[in-house]
């Protein structure tokens, strides 16, 4: 399943949010591995650039962006789990300027956006997944 998720040349096919992705590094999916994503966000195309910040080959990374002065980290991990693999995703934001944290309250309406399209990218690998045979 891990490399599944890595495949970033593919998973504007596996993810339906997903519209685009256009490399900026030439290196297979590894720490520092930056790309241009652009998804479909309630209706309209918004693209960010992402980052892989942590690495760990077949178990663990972390995507990182930093968008209007706050970051944003999404930490992935894989574990076997009977047959199969459990997907454990983790998502922080973090304000980095004094306006970002001036409204991080409102960051709360944000978690639950985010989580819903999380629970929905799962859900769009697992079908890939089973598709293909069960990745591992």
């Amino acid at each position: 399943m891990f490399s599944l998720f890595t495949e970033l040349d593919h998973c504007a096919g596996f993810v339906i949010s997903i519209k685009k992705i256009d490399m900026l590094t030439t290196e297979p999916s590894s720490l520092r591995t930056r790309w241009l994503e652009t998804r479909e966000v309630t209706g309209r195309e918004v693209t960010k650039e992402l980052e892989v910040t942590a690495f760990e080959m077949n178990h663990a990374y972390t995507v990182t962006s930093d968008t209007h002065g706050a970051r944003a980290d999404t930490h992935f991990t894989f574990e076997p789990a009977g047959s199969g693999t459990e997907v454990s995703i983790v998502f922080t934001l973090a304000p980095q300027t004094f306006l970002t944290m001036l409204v991080s309250p409102l960051a709360w309406t944000v978690a639950g956006k985010v989580r819903k399209a999380l629970a929905d990218e799962v859900l769009d690998y697992k079908r890939v997944a089973e598709r293909v045979g069960g990745v591992p």
